[in-house]
């Protein structure tokens, strides 16, 4: 895993599972590193012209990871180092890991039990089906995943999201001392 290689702009990716609080979070963190704030569940959505459970209702998981695709090439390039919340499953396809490789991604975790709490009641596709057994699934599933793609592992289990937000700044301050890519991480001028 790079942290951001070179790249410009750096952006700061959020990653984790479903309910772990990456669209919550990004905002704060966009705001406090003077960013924006990109959310590509929601720019599939936009691209889309569809909620998310209509898409997989209508077209299929298939065709949601190829708007989840298109959404993150879109978001990816932007010339603005923006803070971008990830989709649970972006980290399924080896071609969006390998999008991800030049820039400074965050995972987000937090213990199943909590997951399942926080995302009761949300209707979400993935788990219409197994519920809390889907849940810890797909966690298994994924986690590997999200070892591969981030610099860091964050656990939120007990934490707000003030809190969170303020870890991962503390995080940023310690990486932007001991890195000498400290300035790609810096909040943006803009």
């Amino acid at each position: 895993m790079t942290m951001c290689a070179g790249t410009r702009p750096c952006h700061i990716v959020l990653t984790g599972m479903m309910g772990v609080g990456k669209s919550t979070v990004g905002p704060l963190l966009a705001h406090s590193l003077r960013r924006d704030f990109r959310d590509v569940d929601q720019v599939v959505v936009d691209l889309a012209h569809q909620s998310i459970p209509e898409i997989f209702a209508h077209d299929g998981e298939s065709r949601f990871r190829e708007w989840e695709r298109q959404a993150m090439l879109t978001v990816l390039s932007s010339p603005q180092a923006l803070v971008v919340a990830l989709g649970g499953g972006a980290v399924l396809s080896p071609a969006n890991r390998e999008l991800l490789r030049p820039h400074l991604v965050i995972w987000l975790d937090a213990e199943w039990s909590e997951l399942g709490k926080r995302v009761q009641g949300e209707g979400r596709p993935l788990l219409a089906r197994d519920g809390q057994d889907g849940l810890k699934r797909i966690l298994v599933e994924r986690k590997a995943l999200y070892e591969e793609v981030s610099a860091v592992r964050m656990d939120t289990t007990d934490l707000t999201v003030v809190e969170v937000q303020a870890e991962i700044i503390r995080w940023l301050e310690e990486q932007r001392k001991e890195e000498p890519l400290g300035s790609s991480i810096r909040p943006s001028e803009h």
